[in-house]
């Protein structure tokens, strides 16, 4: 993997959302270097071809980034990827339901994909595959109960190979602070902390925490990068106008290069 396919999810992610007028372009870049080292992994463990059925995103908010990296990796037609979020696509603004094309769980209300992939790890585990569960939680989902009854169940069962990252982007401070909720899910749980968006880094914890335990990834990221406009709460559902995804680009381009 190299910076190319971070900027061409990035770029698709544009794309989609000045050719839909939906979507959530800061939400959905800020998990792209998570995405994939997530795919990464799974890809040198020869399991890259499964990425979707052994990972789920909860925030069900940021698919744009998923639909970017699964174009990348050829599971979404250029012809699809142009009719995402419009009228009789399955595309939608949220993660669909659609197990013939590798969306086994649909997720966009808040909450729900932490106790799926919970669920689905127990069963993995219980046939004696050996994969982990892969998922991703935005730090606003942390208002939701369900959150916190799923982790109390992490610690019933704490050998269920579990892969939580929470995109700690910083979305609730101007509603709720998680700064003491993630104290506290750090005393609590195995965890680690990372730059979110360091690839390289995220990849290497994966390996490095290679055991049954479950395990928290605390992911440090901003909303939107790298664009600076974009670290902004008036961007977390303004759609840009083509002018301004052009300009976009080039600042990622120029970010990356």
């Amino acid at each position: 993997m190299n910076n190319q396919l971070q900027i061409n999810i990035r770029r698709k992610v544009l794309q989609m959302v000045v050719a839909s007028r939906e979507g959530h372009v800061a939400s959905s870049f800020s998990i792209a270097e998570i995405l994939t080292a997530i795919y990464q992994y799974l890809d040198e463990q020869g399991k890259g071809a499964d990425f979707a059925s052994h990972f789920i995103l909860s925030k069900g908010h940021g698919v744009y980034a998923l639909y970017g990296l699964m174009s990348e990796l050829g599971l979404i037609s250029d012809e699809e990827l142009s009719q995402v979020g419009q009228y009789g696509s399955y595309l939608i603004g949220h993660v669909p339901v659609k197990p013939e094309r590798s969306f086994y769980i649909g997720t966009g209300s808040l909450g729900q994909g932490l106790p799926m992939a919970l669920g689905r790890a127990y069963a993995r585990r219980q046939s004696g595959d050996t994969t982990p569960e892969f998922v991703i939680v935005g730090d606003g989902e942390f208002n939701e109960g369900s959150i916190w009854e799923t982790l109390m169940l992490m610690q019933k069962f704490p050998n269920a190979k579990m892969r939580v990252f929470i995109d700690n982007n910083l979305s609730s401070t101007r509603a709720i602070p998680m700064a003491k909720v993630f104290d506290a899910v750090k005393a609590g749980w195995p965890t680690v902390e990372v730059d979110g968006h360091n690839m390289q880094q995220i990849l290497q914890t994966l390996k490095d925490n290679d055991t049954d335990e479950n395990l928290i990834i605390l992911c440090n990221t901003k909303k939107g990068f790298p664009l600076k406009a974009m670290n902004n709460p008036i961007w977390h559902h303004r759609m840009p106008t083509q002018e301004e995804a052009d300009a976009f680009n080039l600042e990622i381009e120029e970010f990356f290069k």
